[in-house]
């Protein structure tokens, strides 16, 4: 069963959760960055991705946006060319917690500089549409 659900009568559009935490992945925490995968990674990348469900889908992932880890919430303020693209095909997404207003990367999303959320196997991802 499949942990993307559709909520119609909220804002949000995407529900998943991390299912693996690659030996490398906090190695980007660092540096102000997280990289989700989903499951079918290669292995040579998943080491150093979070590892979630299920994010097919046709929804919105624009400026605005909310990305919800955990309990904490941030609000997206840049989305590169083809994160959106990315995300919803193979589930990858890396997020940069500085606030830019540019991607820079195309695969990439930033968001507001607030504290980074604490990540363990089960944590929610979710996005809520603005």
């Amino acid at each position: 069963m499949s942990l993307f659900k559709k909520h119609p009568e909220s804002k949000i559009v995407l529900s998943t959760e991390v299912k693996k935490i690659g030996s490398g992945a906090r190695e980007f925490l660092a540096e102000k960055m997280i990289i989700f995968f989903g499951e079918k990674a290669p292995e040579y990348l998943a080491e150093h991705c979070f590892i979630i469900g299920d994010a097919s889908g046709d929804y919105p992932l624009v400026v605005g946006d909310m990305l919800g880890i955990g309990t904490s919430r941030y609000k997206i303020t840049a989305v590169g060319d083809v994160a959106k693209q990315n995300f919803q095909a193979l589930g990858h997404l890396v997020v940069q917690f500085d606030g830019a207003k540019k991607a820079n990367q195309p695969g990439m999303i930033h968001v507001e500089a607030k504290a980074m959320p604490e990540i363990e196997v089960g944590t929610a991802l979710t996005l809520e549409h603005a």
